[in-house]
């Protein structure tokens, strides 16, 4: 059952796995074309607002591809990104944050949240750390994974105490 209900903390390895093999295919089958591939996983998380399994994992396999391309859409292009690119997105990140705030179960407004998010999140760090050999983000990455998997054991520790 660990495909249909995976293991609470590390359902991000499932998905990471079975989103990294339809963006490998997906860029294999349209021989890289960045635009064809964001147009495909645009369509996959648009039909992830009208269509919702019992499944989980089918479930976010349709809405994470286009985060986890947006990625590689950054990586390739970060060298045309300015200051003013970060405000603009930072507008837009804090304007739909609010705007989500006040309609919780709009899901467009969840997309377009997390959207802006990855975007000023990426610009952010592309003004203060190399992509490129970056050994600073390297290391953030090395040290939050341990918190990231810990962290039910210290909540549950938590709230048993209290």
């Amino acid at each position: 059952m660990m495909f249909i209900q995976p293991i609470v903390f590390l359902w991000f390895i499932y998905i990471l796995f079975f989103v990294s093999i339809l963006i490998a295919m997906l860029d294999y089958k349209t021989k890289g074309n960045m635009i064809l591939v964001l147009s495909i996983v645009t369509a996959m998380i648009i039909s992830r607002i009208f269509i919702t399994t019992n499944i989980k994992l089918v479930d976010r396999v349709l809405y994470y591809p286009m985060f986890y391309y947006l990625g590689v859409v950054f990586y390739k292009f970060h060298k045309i990104f300015s200051k003013s690119s970060l405000c603009i997105v930072f507008v837009g990140f804090l304007a739909t944050f609010i705007l989500h705030y006040i309609y919780q179960e709009n899901i467009l407004l969840t997309i377009m949240v997390n959207l802006c998010g990855v975007s000023f999140f990426t610009f952010l760090f592309k003004m203060f750390i190399s992509f490129e050999k970056s050994t600073a983000l390297e290391s953030i990455g090395k040290c939050t994974l341990y918190i990231y998997i810990l962290h039910p054991v210290v909540l549950n520790f938590i709230q048993g105490g209290c």
